[in-house]
C-alpha cells in the first residue's frame, strides 16, 4: 500500500506555528492566573489546557495525512460520540443490537470515502442506516413506540455519525492556490472551537440577555454578537493561508476589500451556525436530563460537548464551498 503524501504544505505549517504560539500564550496566561491554586476547579482548568493541545495535534496531525488521517480521526470521534448518545435513547438489548448495527456503518462510510466510492460513502449512513435499523426493529417485533424509538436511534446516527463526515470531506476540496491544499478543513476545524471560546469569553464578561433561557441560559446576545465579530476577525487573519480570500500582496483596493469582506462574513457565518449546533445538542441533553455528555475531556465534558458545533459548521460550510470551489 502506498503511504499517503504529507499534506501540510507551507501555508498550513505557518498556520500551525501561529496556532501553537497563540495556544502557548493563552496557556501561559491561564497557568499564571492559576498559580498557587490547588482546588478542583484549578485542576480542571489545567487539564483543559492539556486537552486543547491534544486537539491541536489531532487536527493538524489528521490534516497531515489527508483523507487517510481525517477518516481515521473522524471514525474514532464519531463512534465515541455515539457511545455517549445511545444511553439517552436505548430501551433494551434489542435496541442495543440495532444501534451497534448502525454504528458499524460509520467506519465503513469513511473507508468508502478513502477508497473513492463517493456515492456509497454519501448514502451508506443516511439511507443504509434508516433501512437497516428500521428493519431490525421490525424483525425483533419492537412495535411499541416504534417510530419514537427508531427515530431516536436514527437521529443520533445522522447527527453524530453522518453530519461530521461533511467536515471531514472538506479535506478533499482544495482551495485555489496559494492557499493550503487542506485549507478548508483546517479553516473549519480551527474557527469552530474559536467561535465557542469567543462567545463564552464575551458572554461571561458582558452577557446580560439570554437568547434561549430554557435550552441554554448562559448563551447571551452579547456573547453571540461578540463571538460573531471576534470569529470574523480571526477568519480574516487565517484567510490568506487557508482560503482563496487573500487580502495580502499586490491586489487593488477593491479586491482587498472584497476578500476581507468575504473572509469576515464566512467567519461570522461559522460562528452563527455553530451556535445553532450547540443549542441543538443542548436541547437533546435537556431532554434526557444531563449537563455534559461525558467526562472524557477534563474541563470540557464529553466528545459530544466538543463536536456539537461542528455538526452544523462542517455541514453548512461544505454545502457552501463545494458548489463554488469543488471540482
Amino acid at each position: 500500500m502506498i503511504s499517503p503524501p504529507f499534506q501540510l504544505d507551507p501555508p498550513a505549517l505557518r498556520v500551525l506555528v501561529g496556532s501553537s504560539v497563540a495556544l502557548a500564550t493563552g496557556s501561559a496566561i491561564r497557568l499564571s492566573a492559576l498559580r498557587g491554586r490547588t482546588d478542583g476547579k484549578a485542576r480542571e482548568r489545567r487539564w483543559s489546557l492539556v486537552v486543547w493541545w491534544l486537539l491541536l495535534v489531532s487536527v493538524f496531525g489528521s490534516a497531515a495525512f489527508g483523507i487517510y488521517g481525517v477518516g481515521l480521526l473522524f471514525s474514532l470521534v464519531t463512534l465515541y460520540a455515539l457511545t455517549e448518545y445511545l444511553p439517552w435513547v436505548l430501551r433494551d438489548a434489542s435496541d442495543r443490537r440495532t444501534a451497534i448495527a448502525g454504528m458499524v456503518l460509520v467506519p465503513v462510510q469513511y473507508a468508502a470515502m478513502i477508497a473513492g466510492y463517493d456515492e456509497v460513502s454519501w448514502l451508506l449512513v443516511p439511507v443504509g442506516g434508516l433501512l437497516l435499523m428500521g428493519t431490525m426493529q421490525a424483525v425483533h417485533g419492537n412495535v411499541e413506540n416504534f417510530i419514537r424509538a427508531t427515530g431516536g436511534l436514527y437521529w443520533g446516527l445522522m447527527v453524530f455519525g453522518f453530519l461530521p463526515s461533511l467536515a471531514a470531506r472538506l479535506v478533499t476540496v482544495a482551495p485555489p492556490q496559494p492557499a493550503s491544499t487542506v485549507g478548508w478543513y483546517l479553516y473549519v476545524m480551527l474557527l469552530t472551537p474559536l467561535a465557542d471560546i469567543f462567545q463564552a469569553l464575551v458572554g461571561r464578561r458582558w452577557g446580560r440577555r439570554a437568547i434561549t433561557p430554557i435550552v441554554s441560559p448562559h448563551k447571551t446576545w452579547e456573547g453571540f454578537l461578540g463571538g460573531v465579530a471576534a470569529t470574523g476577525i480571526a477568519s480574516v487573519l487565517l484567510a490568506p493561508w487557508l482560503t482563496p480570500w487573500n487580502w495580502l500582496g499586490g491586489q487593488g483596493v477593491v479586491e482587498i476589500s472584497r476578500n476581507v469582506g468575504l473572509a469576515f462574513g464566512a467567519g461570522a457565518l461559522l460562528c452563527a451556525v455553530g451556535f445553532f449546533g450547540d443549542i441543538h445538542v443542548s436541547a437533546m441533553k435537556r431532554d434526557v436530563g444531563v449537563k455534559d455528555s461525558g467526562d472524557l475531556l477534563p474541563g470540557q465534558g464529553g466528545m459530544i460537548d466538543r463536536i456539537d458545533s461542528l455538526t452544523f459548521t462542517g455541514t453548512v460550510f461544505y454545502l457552501l464551498v463545494v458548489p463554488l470551489y469543488g471540482t
